[in-house]
């Protein structure tokens, strides 16, 4: 079949071909082949009504240029190394149910066999729900993806494109299962396992909507993976069912800490691991807010095999707050930048505070412990700068240095 075919087209007449060679409307014709450019707004429906038998099979990749609906209880297989890119103009829309979910999976059982599904369209439409992923992780050349996964949103050039996912497994595949260049819209109820990598590696600016509902096991890494050099949007990170990693994720690999330029708002239960290197950094126009309880603390610290992180420096006005968190393993220096904060052997703390340049500080931290903490607990920059700091328990290190 001709890839750049009207798809849509030639599946309109299919169906109404099956529905004119059979009275009851059955699936006396078997699944379907497809393959090409879907560029007329319809749906998918579910032709073959044996429970989980195969509907459509691709046998070369979909490029999607209008909006695609897939039916509940839909199966899409796809034939070895095949994929299917949603483009701007265009959406995916493949929502089930829970008794028939729509099902996409490689006629090859062997994980990484096809995929991904690429999502590059800014539409609201865009959601997968009640849908099953299987064994997918291959990564199509020239689509901008820098690993197999099984889902991508956005990729390395293009950060505009969102996806929802709801009440969907995502199992058994090469790579991460979810790599995120742009806005994870929300990922809730869903299931990830079984991956060779981790379950999500995504901008730290695009991964704000976990909920609770989520199931992340039995992947290679055990952490959400984050990178991101500046955080330029508000956003909240929720406890996740594993933590979060910073300083490993899509996009820029550099060493650094991530540039706090927005309001984050860390919610209690969340745990940040820190790779050597990274750290948090609040800059005159970001405000940091970790909202623990003494039940589910903010924990951050190192990775489990990694070396001290570099701690949390604020050179902001704002109402910074940290209360009810775990500060520990950090003592790494910290990343040199154009804040003012030089690195320095006996500059060595949990929170900076200020700089040495100009700006003045301000953080409150109430009711958090540090542990295994290298040097103090605050290096303060200048008097000018404020640290009011009530009910902590410091373990027995130092409590502020100054400049």
């Amino acid at each position: 079949m001709n890839t750049h075919a009207n798809l849509t087209a030639l599946i309109a007449l299919a169906l109404s071909l099956f529905a004119c060679g059979s009275d009851s409307g059955t699936d006396a014709a078997g699944p379907m082949e497809i393959s090409g450019v879907w560029d007329t707004s319809g749906c998918l429906d579910n032709i073959v009504e044996a429970p989980g038998a195969t509907d459509y099979i691709v046998t070369r990749d979909i490029q999607v240029r209008a909006d695609l609906c897939i039916k509940p209880g839909v199966v899409v297989e796809f034939a070895e190394g095949e994929w299917i890119t949603v483009y701007n103009e265009g959406s995916i829309n493949a929502v089930g149910t829970a008794e028939e979910p729509v099902i996409f999976r490689g006629s090859n059982a062997t994980p990484g066999s096809w995929g991904p599904i690429i999502v590059h369209s800014e539409s609201a439409l865009n959601v997968l729900e009640h849908v099953v992923i299987d064994g997918s992780g291959a990564a199509p050349g020239g689509e901008g993806l820098g690993s197999p996964c099984s889902v991508a949103v956005g990729y390395l050039t293009d950060k505009e494109a969102q996806l929802a996912i709801r009440h969907t497994r995502i199992v058994d595949g090469l790579g991460d299962a979810i790599v995120n260049y742009a806005t994870l819209v929300e990922v809730s109820n869903t299931t990830i396992q079984g991956h060779e990598n981790a379950p999500i590696n995504s901008r730290f600016q695009g991964i704000s909507a976990l909920d609770s509902g989520n199931v992340f096991e039995s992947n290679g890494v055990d952490a959400i993976l984050l990178d991101q050099r500046e955080l330029l949007m508000p956003m909240t990170l929720t406890a996740a069912p594993v933590p979060y990693r910073v300083g490993y994720g899509p996009g820029t690999r550099l060493v650094g800490a991530v540039e706090i330029a927005a309001e984050l708002n860390i919610a209690e239960g969340a745990t940040l691991q820190f790779e050597p290197g990274f750290g948090l950094l609040v800059t005159p126009t970001g405000t940091l807010t970790i909202a623990g309880s003494s039940d589910a603390p903010v924990t951050l610290t190192k990775t489990p095999e990694g070396d001290n992180w570099s701690g949390i420096a604020v050179v902001s006005e704002n109402a910074n707050a940290i209360d009810h968190a775990v500060i520990s393993g950090t003592g790494g220096e910290f990343p040199s930048g154009g804040w003012g904060i030089t690195p320095s052997s006996d500059r060595t703390a949990a929170v900076y505070v200020g700089n040495n340049v100009d700006a003045a500080a301000t953080v409150s931290v109430t009711n958090t412990s540090f542990q295994s903490v290298a040097g103090s607990a605050f290096y303060r920059f200048d008097p000018v700068n404020t640290v009011t700091e009530t009910g902590n328990d410091y373990g027995g290190i130092d409590v502020i240095a100054e400049h």
